[in-house]
């Protein structure tokens, strides 16, 4: 690249409705790190979203979230997302003409890369390309059954579509594990690049610590089977309390009936502290800063091969960890040393596995200050923005092309639901319903 060319980087972010979780940390990690050649940062949020500071990089554009729709229902639930890309490349196109522009969507899936794939090909943006992280729906994508199941010829479809189309528009898909890059090889015979998986929190490394009696063991998630919190609950009832100090989050994002009964198993003891609620970004940090080691007992068939932006603030923290073996972050700390694994969902192993990082936590903090430079070497945020302004060949399009949509609707008719069970489903997803979940979750947590 040209070290005098301007840069212009856009963010679609159609899930970004305020400041709790990823969704905008990701992009703020991002743009503080973008090099002075980048003079323009856009993000494209969700209408919803209630931007408290002003910021001007932050443009409300998607009318609907889609992380919990695409792909539940047929083809047409791509339609919004598809005009909301219209309007935003539309305006792309009409600034910055000189400049190389990079559009990016992080927690993309493969119908999100075709929908955009359909926009860019009606409408080609000079001087840009765009880059999709297939995040979403990796838990299916890595499930032993995966092969046979009906979503299967989708995903074959559209990545052997797109894959030989990349360069006509602009569009190049990544997978940001190296689980999720050995299965797209594995099942399609397609190489994806790395996407790099940095840690997206801002902490204040110049703040000190507490000063603590016992070692402080924290579990920062919250009340999801798939985050294993029932497994941590089993493993606490087997654990010396008495030996460190356990902080536990009891927040509930997703409301499952058995819950309630999950949170009651966690042991009372004046060493376990319990976190009800939502955390504030500060909180968030402190309660990371101030701990020792962290607890991360995710599940195999949820976390095998997708990301966990918790274990990538351990490992820049230096935390040692307690973690799945079989999952991504497992992997990383089998191969670093930085803590200690045990067998999905085992609670009595986990247990041990607290007694061992107690009984060696000097070793275990070593090794996780060794595994901070190890990760760098990969997953730096260096690592990310050099993947992310590589000039690739698709970026003067002139010539709109064809798509083979009706042979992708055909194939999603297959198995979508239909009449009563959609509409059903369209009210699960709905706002009201949505709204209404959170009023039961604040009941809840208080009850």
């Amino acid at each position: 690249m040209n070290i005098s060319e301007s840069i212009a980087v856009y963010s679609l972010n159609p899930d970004l409705i305020d400041g709790f979780g990823h969704y905008l940390h990701y992009d703020l990690k991002i743009k503080s790190n973008l090099p002075a050649t980048v003079q323009s940062f856009r993000i494209f949020a969700n209408q919803s979203f209630i931007d408290s500071e002003k910021t001007t990089f932050i443009q409300p554009a998607f009318a609907k979230k889609t992380y919990d729709v695409i792909p539940a229902f047929d083809y047409a639930a791509l339609d919004s997302f598809k005009a909301d890309c219209s309007r935003i490349l539309r305006e792309i196109n009409t600034e910055n003409s000189g400049s190389h522009k990079v559009v990016y969507l992080y927690m993309g899936s493969v119908w999100h890369a075709w929908a955009l794939a359909e926009v860019i090909a009606s409408q080609p943006v000079k001087n840009a390309v765009f880059k999709i992280n297939l995040f979403h729906d990796r838990a299916r994508l890595l499930s032993s059954d995966f092969s046979a199941s009906a979503y299967f010829s989708e995903y074959n479809f559209i990545l052997q579509e797109l894959k030989k189309r990349e360069t006509a528009l602009g569009l190049y898909l990544y997978a940001d594990t190296h689980e999720a890059v050995a299965a797209f090889q594995n099942h399609f015979k397609i190489t994806l690049p790395y996407w790099a998986m940095f840690s997206v929190s801002e902490f204040t490394k110049t703040k000190k610590e507490e000063e603590k009696n016992k070692i402080r063991f924290c579990y920062p998630g919250n009340v999801q089977q798939a985050k294993g919190f029932d497994v941590l609950a089993a493993a606490l009832q087997k654990t010396d309390l008495s030996a460190a100090e356990f902080y536990v989050r009891t927040f509930i994002s997703y409301l499952k009936k058995e819950a309630k009964a999950w949170i009651d198993a966690v042991p009372q003891h004046e060493n376990v502290r319990i976190l009800p609620g939502s955390l504030t970004v500060e909180e968030y940090s402190d309660l990371l800063i101030n701990s020792d080691v962290i607890l991360l007992p995710y599940r195999a068939a949820d976390f095998g091969g997708r990301t966990s932006g918790i274990f990538a603030d351990a490992i820049d923290l230096e935390k040692p960890v307690v973690i799945t073996r079989e999952t991504w972050g497992g992997n990383y700390t089998a191969r670093y040393g930085n803590g200690v694994t045990f067998s999905d969902g085992n609670a009595e192993e986990m247990t041990g596995a607290v007694r061992e990082v107690l009984q060696n936590f000097t070793k275990y903090k070593t090794a996780a200050k060794n595994a901070k430079e190890l990760w760098a070497e990969v997953n730096g945020i260096e690592n990310f923005i050099d993947e992310l302004l590589k000039k690739t060949e698709g970026e003067n399009r002139e010539n709109r092309m064809d798509l083979p949509v009706n042979e992708l609707q055909n194939r999603m008719r297959l198995h979508r639901p239909q009449g009563l069970k959609k509409a059903i489903l369209r009210v699960k997803k709905s706002r009201t319903a949505f709204a209404v979940k959170q009023k039961i979750l604040r009941l809840f947590s208080v009850s």
